[in-house]
């Protein structure tokens, strides 16, 4: 009498097989296509930035900051991170005398192995 009783549990009807068989394909999808943009779009960000600020600690110096942040915080625009067009990422030093705004280069980042870490970044 058990058996027949769970056995009766067990079977189901095949409409109710064919709902639970689509609910779990619907699930795969969505959790495909998340895992998927996740992999292809957030999971190289994250890692780029943390290569990039592991080699500016590695060469014992901070990240400067953007000159778009300080601008924010009213603060002087110096000592700070620009793109310059045609040279790309530069620091500026402002002369608070003069007001006459330079540019260098910002240090060559490297990580362990030689590998520079905007590599990560396709």
């Amino acid at each position: 009498m058990a058996m027949a009783a769970s056995a009766a549990k067990t079977s189901k009807d095949p409409e109710a097989l064919k709902r639970e068989l689509w609910g779990w394909y619907m699930y795969d999808f969505a959790n495909s296509a998340f895992f998927q943009s996740a992999g292809t779009v957030f999971i190289p960000l994250l890692i780029d930035g943390m290569a990039t600020e592991y080699a500016w600690s590695r060469q014992g110096n901070a990240r400067p900051k953007t000159c778009a942040d300080l601008k924010d915080d009213k603060l002087p625009e110096t000592e700070c991170v620009r793109c310059v067009e045609g040279y790309g990422s530069r620091i500026i030093t402002l002369d608070s005398i003069s007001g006459l705004q330079t540019h260098r280069g910002t240090a060559t980042l490297r990580l362990p192995g030689g590998i520079n870490p905007t590599s990560f970044f396709f």
